[in-house]
């Protein structure tokens, strides 16, 4: 939270037990009829885009699915439509946000804390800012 968006503290041991929880999460949910799915997130252990790439491409598709933040993502610097036409077949939802790319770029730039980026005026109404919602949904 006082780093967001830049994968902070990361380190492949860090990232390797993250993967194996979301791995026995998707497990036992599907064991009992659940289906899971990854929803990267600014202020948690997954919230890049090598990161997210990394968990589902370590996890078997059968065992998790993929819930994007199209925002979060975006706010991390992510090829958000370029993740989601690369796992495609995962995608199970999508959260549907809007954002200042400005504002989560100097954010980034100048080490904001979550807080601090978000009281900058980073979310917007859908379709008033930075995302390419129509080309995000027609994203296959």
């Amino acid at each position: 939270m006082h780093r967001p968006a830049v994968g902070a503290e990361a380190t492949p041991e860090r990232l390797e037990r993250v993967r194996e929880v979301f791995a026995r999460m998707g497990e036992t949910t599907r064991a009992n009829g659940v289906a899971a799915a990854f929803h990267p997130h600014i202020g948690t252990w997954a919230e890049t885009e090598e990161e997210t790439r990394f968990i589902l491409d370590g996890v078997d598709a059968d065992v998790l699915s993929f819930g994007p933040d199209i925002g979060h993502l975006g706010w991390a610097g992510a090829d958000v439509i370029g993740l989601i036409a690369d796992y495609a077949d995962r995608v199970a939802a999508l959260h549907i946000k809007d954002f200042h790319a400005e504002i989560a770029e100097r954010g980034r730039t100048e080490g904001w804390a979550y807080q601090q980026t978000v009281l900058a005026g980073l979310w917007a109404e859908p379709g008033h800012a930075s995302v390419d919602i129509p080309a995000t949904l027609a994203t296959r």
